[in-house]
Formats: structure tokens, C-alpha cells, sequence
């Protein structure tokens, strides 16, 4: 895919309506594409780790990103684990885990596949609202977990450094770090 020198802030102001409104996407995921675009700027290559059904994926391309979905199971376009890939190390500039660190921890490989001062962007269960997001999924209002959440985690514990954060009405936390170490200067700016 051809790189692109678009403006982050054409990038996501192109956003909003005219693409979500061309892909059946739920609103949450509505909420956490409005949280992400600001942070990426078009011709960045990006990893969707976890990218399911490849909506991030596709909106992402369209925005001039050089991005690339994984995930256990198709229509991924790399089929695999993150862990088993052998992914080069620095090979991202960007690499995006909605709803999936909570399943695995992979840190370590995120860290070492990604750029230094790359960036990590997250979205995972609130630790004490899982049990809600679980009574949604039984009902059919929250997507079905594809494997347990047997790595619930605040925001403030990943190893990297926290520079945003948000939250989804206090259930989904959003998360914006860069690949240096937690401690590396530099305060967190909250909001959506």
C-alpha cells in the first residue's frame, strides 16, 4: 500500500460520519475509532493485533494507513499469534489492541515490535465491570469474548508510558502509550 503524507488532522477529521457510516460497526467501537484517529498520522505502518473481522483494519487502509490485521482466526490477513509470528523488531510505528490484552499478555512482543517512542493504543475491560460486559455479551449487547479474560489490567500497570486515557462510560478503559518505560517523563492527559 502506497504511503500517504496526509495531516493527522485531515486524517481524522475525514473520519467521523463519512467512514462509520459506510461500515456496520457498533457504537462502542464507534466511540474507540473517535479516540484513536487522532493519535495516527496517514502512512504509518500499524498492527491491528486481535483485528477480528478486520472493520479497524479496512477504515484504517482507507485513511491512508499502512495497516495490517492478525489475529487466531480469518479473515485476518496474517492468521497466527503474535508471540509465534516473528514479527521484525521496530516493524511498527503503530499497533493497536482493541479488547485483547485481556486475553494474553504480549508486551513483551508488542515492545519489540515495535518502533522505540512508537505508540500502543488499547481498549480492555474496566477490571471491576468484566462481570457486566459478560451479562452484556449473554444478552447480545457486548461481542462474545473469543477466549476468557484471564489478563484484566488498570491502564496504569502495562510497561509502557501512559500519555492518554479515557474511558467508556467507566466499563472499557482507552489507552494511548508510547514504547518507552513507564517512568520516562511526561504526564498523562485524560479524555475522549
Amino acid at each position: 500500500m502506497p504511503r500517504v503524507s496526509e495531516p493527522t488532522r485531515a486524517l481524522s477529521e475525514r473520519t467521523t460520519e463519512e467512514t462509520v457510516s459506510e461500515i456496520n460497526i457498533r457504537l462502542p467501537d464507534r466511540w474507540k475509532l473517535k479516540f484513536l484517529l487522532p493519535e495516527l498520522v496517514a502512512g504509518e505502518r500499524v498492527l491491528d493485533l486481535g483485528c477480528g473481522g478486520m472493520w479497524l483494519t479496512r477504515i484504517l487502509r482507507s485513511r491512508g494507513l499502512d495497516c495490517v490485521g492478525i489475529d487466531l482466526h480469518p479473515p485476518a490477513d496474517i492468521v497466527g499469534n503474535i508471540k509465534e509470528h516473528g514479527f521484525a523488531p521496530g516493524a511498527f510505528d503503530v499497533v493497536i489492541a482493541l479488547e485483547m490484552l485481556e486475553h494474553e499478555d504480549c508486551t513483551d512482543e508488542i515492545r519489540r515490535i515495535l518502533r522505540p517512542g512508537g505508540k500502543l493504543i488499547v481498549s480492555t475491560p474496566s477490571p471491576s465491570w468484566d462481570w457486566a460486559l459478560w451479562i452484556g455479551e449473554k444478552v447480545g449487547v457486548c461481542q462474545p469474548r473469543s477466549s476468557p479474560h484471564s489478563n484484566l489490567f488498570w491502564l496504569e500497570n502495562l510497561p509502557f508510558r501512559l500519555v492518554r486515557k479515557s474511558s467508556l462510560l467507566g466499563v472499557v478503559q482507552l489507552g494511548v502509550y508510547l514504547n518507552e518505560e513507564p517512568g520516562d517523563r511526561g504526564g498523562v492527559r485524560s479524555g475522549g
